[in-house]
């Protein structure tokens, strides 16, 4: 920054002659404005409401007191995963079970992301998705938005590049029923607007 600002300096004074001054600012608002913006468009985006705690929200707000929830999509220790809420009983899985019914989980919640601590794998989820029926679909992504790109070690949800391609931080976080399998109940899609 010092350097860029000693060679617009001198060349505004090369250059500007009497006018050197309005010459200095006017390089240095050309210059400033991309960065600026960018700078704009990431603080809009981290202050929004991360999917997670929408979820949390979601979960509070829809599911039953004592209702045990699973979650999916973990790799990493906790990172990642939305917060099971309160008065909601976190479910473990067992891997030797072969179906969520069979395991006691009313509900489940996965969180996927093209980070590598928050992705489902999908030989588990095939698994128990014939039991499964969506409630909701928790997107950051921006509709028909591409193009993000991610700081990976630095394990935040915020892109650094295509800033346009997400409406808030997170991952995708899918709510689900459990129902037996073989069950045949309303298969409507999840609810939108979130």
């Amino acid at each position: 920054a010092l350097l860029l600002g000693a060679m617009l300096s001198a060349a505004a004074r090369r250059l500007g002659g009497r006018r050197a001054g309005s010459l200095l600012i006017a390089l240095i608002t050309l210059v400033a404005a991309e960065p600026l913006a960018r700078a704009v468009a990431f603080d809009r985006l981290a202050s929004r409401t991360d999917t997670r705690v929408l979820a949390s929200q979601w979960l509070v707000e829809h599911l039953p007191p004592g209702a045990r929830v699973a979650v999916i999509g973990t790799r990493f220790w906790s990172w990642g995963a939305p917060e099971i809420p309160a008065g909601l009983q976190p479910a473990k899985l067992s891997s030797a079970a072969s179906s969520l019914s069979e395991q006691g989980v009313d509900y489940l919640v996965t969180h996927d992301h093209e980070l590598f601590w928050s992705s489902v794998d999908p030989e588990q989820f095939e698994r128990f998705e014939s039991e499964l029926r969506p409630l909701a679909d928790i997107d950051p992504a921006h509709r028909g938005g591409r193009g993000a790109v991610f700081e990976i070690p630095a394990a935040y949800y915020v892109p650094y590049h295509g800033l346009c391609a997400v409406d808030r931080p997170g991952p995708r976080i899918r709510i689900y029923a459990v129902e037996a399998p073989g069950a045949r109940g309303d298969r409507s899609g999840p609810h939108s607007g979130l």
